[in-house]
């Protein structure tokens, strides 16, 4: 079985993922992932470089995240193309990863973009990571040392948390903190008991 691990910013969907791995299970981080075959994958340093330019690499050789990060900001159209260039290349790799694994009950994938890059096809469950915007605000305030305001920006850029709920099987909130030993256990049940 597949499992998808959604959530907006701070909503405690990397920490959910680590209980997950705690317990022994393998979870494929997609967006961790999407960073090294950004730097790693050929083909996919190339296909950046014509899309972007000479300017999207640095000398070392590593993706140049900040230039990128500020032509794309304000120019959607470019994002969705360089997404478009990048989503493929990470879901090759996750299928791979997933055959490799074979003989698990479960996988787990962590995305933060999981219904925006179309990866939400691939799973049997999804799971909502979810927590009031305040709180996520106060979380990756204190985690990125950012501003309210740029936080807010990232929320904004984000799929609204109704639609990630409307389209998710289940649904964890992280306001009073992650599940205990015996909620990961009966959601786990409910997992393996929903297929």
């Amino acid at each position: 079985m597949l499992v998808g691990i959604t959530g907006g910013i701070g909503s405690g969907k990397t920490s959910l993922a680590n209980l997950f791995r705690q317990a022994g299970y393998s979870v494929y981080d997609a967006d961790k992932r999407a960073r090294s075959l950004q730097n790693e994958d050929a083909s996919l340093r190339q296909a950046i470089t014509k899309l972007m330019g000479s300017k999207a690499y640095l000398p070392s050789g590593e993706l140049n995240r900040p230039w990128l990060a500020n032509i794309v900001f304000n120019r959607p159209e470019l994002l969705l193309q360089l997404n478009e260039t990048v989503h493929p290349v990470v879901k090759r790799d996750f299928l791979r990863w997933a055959a490799e694994r074979q003989e698990a009950n479960i996988l787990f994938l962590e995305s933060a973009i999981l219904f925006e890059s179309g990866f939400w096809t691939l799973f049997h469950k999804i799971i909502n990571v979810t927590a009031d915007k305040d709180l996520r605000i106060q979380r990756v305030m204190k985690r990125d040392g950012i501003t309210r305001q740029q936080v807010m920006e990232r929320i904004e850029r984000q799929l609204p948390e109704e639609e990630r709920n409307a389209r998710s099987h289940i649904i964890i909130s992280t306001n009073q903190g992650l599940p205990s030993p015996e909620e990961l256990k009966k959601l786990l049940a409910e997992l393996g008991n929903s297929m």
